[in-house]
């Protein structure tokens, strides 16, 4: 009984194709987008009655028909009929309302107003808040590593350049790097999220409406900073939906980073992490095997989040100004983009909490891969005014002699190491014992680098971490707030005008 009438047909003479109405559906996607899509018809009557183009009994008719579609729509759009009967949600709402309200009322609901700035009303509604959860995901990933690092501050494990080892750090400083990615993310999100927080309603078709219409009220009563200036770019526009699924690919591209460095380190030939059982699984022929299965997929997935963003850039890359339904085919990009980067988010953030560091291994590596050979370096040419270069060679012909003996650093006297190591003048550097194990020691030299950013500099990092989560914090908490102040401020609005005077 709610098939689509040909209300809009007038142009032409013969109903659309079943066919080409099954093509052009987007009501899959559009089950996400009903309540969205009734908040922004509803702010729009509102406004309409403002204008007294609906009267107070009218509108209470109108609000009530909204309120029941809000129930119905969605059931609606779940049956296989609806591909063929609707091409999205739209039509689905505004007919119900008509149903209940007869055309003579619920015909007048689309005055002032097109699909076009409707639908990008409903995204950036819809979008808005997906940037916001998904940086409070980041922030939830920021603060499983801090945990990490707080609870591991010291441990020393191997930093690597190459896939190889290269210097000794922190697990905490490991892990404050990337809490500083994931930071960048959530950055990027949010201001994405400003971007998409103009409202396009009322700018209707694609040059605006003579329609009496106040657009910064309905903006406000949808929880917007403003409204978009130009209604052909609000109607045509889409680069800020390009801007949060950049900030989506490249939150997704962290994620796949960390996965495939908690994957190295935890596995049997690095072992420096320990990976919690409740994320992984086992081989149905290899007992024991002990896989990191949800990791792999966080780091495939950044591979389908970069699919996304690829094309949505071909979709829009040649569309010229207003409105195409080109557009459509973005909904399900942004959709998909979200809801993966989210649980990927979460399911990293739970590993990350559960990991542990396995004492002494990290230093064991640091050790068999000369990773404190930087730091000799630098220990000739600022204690005993080795040019830098010359004692670059000097260490890397040491290390070449022990290496080729299957022996490292721990396992040479000072007295051998001073016959190797050569000042300016091709000297013999002579070292004792206790300067010689200082030198390249791997937690005496990871503990030297204070400079700012490096392990030595923790409790710097700590402290600014501990500020920039609280910062990030009550940003997310002021924007959930306005955006559940403007979600009681519309349904005060449609209450009191329903209620009976």
């Amino acid at each position: 009984s709610h098939a689509a009438p040909a209300l809009w047909r007038g142009r032409l003479a013969a109903e659309m194709h079943p066919a080409a109405r099954r093509f052009r559906s987007s009501f899959a996607e559009d089950l996400a987008l009903v309540d969205t899509d009734i908040d922004v018809g509803e702010a729009h009557v509102l406004e309409l009655a403002r204008g007294r183009l609906f009267s107070r009994r009218e509108l209470a008719r109108v609000l009530r028909a909204y309120e029941a579609a809000r129930r119905d729509a969605r059931r609606i759009l779940s049956r296989p009929s609806a591909a063929t009967a609707f091409h999205d949600v739209h039509p689905v709402v505004e007919r119900l309302v008509i149903a209940r309200c007869g055309e003579d009322v619920g015909g007048r609901v689309h005055l002032g107003k097109s699909r076009n700035d409707q639908v990008a009303t409903d995204i950036c509604v819809f979008a808005r808040r997906g940037a916001r959860a998904t940086a409070a995901g980041a922030a939830g990933l920021q603060r499983a590593l801090l945990g990490f690092a707080l609870t591991n501050a010291t441990e020393v494990v191997p930093a690597y350049t190459h896939g190889r080892a290269a210097q000794p750090t922190y697990a905490g400083h490991w892990a404050l790097a990337w809490f500083d990615a994931a930071s960048r993310d959530a950055a990027r999100l949010l201001a994405a999220a400003t971007r998409l927080n103009r409202c396009p309603l009322g700018a209707a078709a694609v040059a605006g409406t003579s329609v009496p219409l106040d657009r910064a009220r309905t903006a406000a009563l949808l929880g917007f900073d403003g409204v978009w200036d130009n209604a052909l770019d609000a109607t045509g526009a889409r680069d800020h939906v390009l801007e949060l699924l950049a900030a989506l690919a490249i939150f997704q591209h962290t994620l796949s980073r960390l996965a495939a460095d908690v994957i190295a380190l935890s596995s049997e030939d690095a072992g420096v992490l320990s990976y919690p059982d409740a994320f992984a699984d086992t081989s149905s022929a290899m007992p024991q095997k002990k896989n990191p299965d949800p990791l792999e997929l966080v780091r495939a997935r950044a591979g389908t989040v970069a699919g996304d963003l690829s094309g949505a850039l071909a979709i829009v890359h040649g569309l010229g100004g207003g409105y195409s339904r080109d557009l459509q085919e973005l909904k399900v990009l942004l959709w998909r983009s979200l809801a993966t980067v989210r649980e990927s988010a979460e399911v990293t953030a739970l590993v990350v909490a559960g990991l542990g560091v396995r004492p002494g291994r990290g230093a064991a590596i640091v050790r068999r891969g000369f990773a404190t050979a930087m730091d000799l370096a630098d220990r000739l040419s600022l204690e005993r005014g080795v040019p830098f270069r010359r004692a670059h060679f000097a260490v890397g012909r040491l290390v070449r002699t022990l290496a080729a003996e299957d022996r490292t650093f721990a396992d040479a006297s000072a007295a051998e190491a001073s016959r190797l190591l050569s000042d300016a003048a091709g000297r013999p550097v002579l070292l004792d014992e206790r300067t010689w194990r200082d030198w390249t020691d791997a937690a005496a030299r990871t503990a030297a680098r204070r400079t700012a950013g490096g392990p030595g500099d923790l409790p710097n990092q700590f402290a600014r971490a501990r500020r920039h989560l609280d910062e990030q914090h009550a940003r997310l908490r002021a924007l959930a707030v306005r955006e559940e102040r403007a979600r009681k401020l519309l349904r005060a609005a449609v209450a009191r005008s329903i209620k009976p005077t």
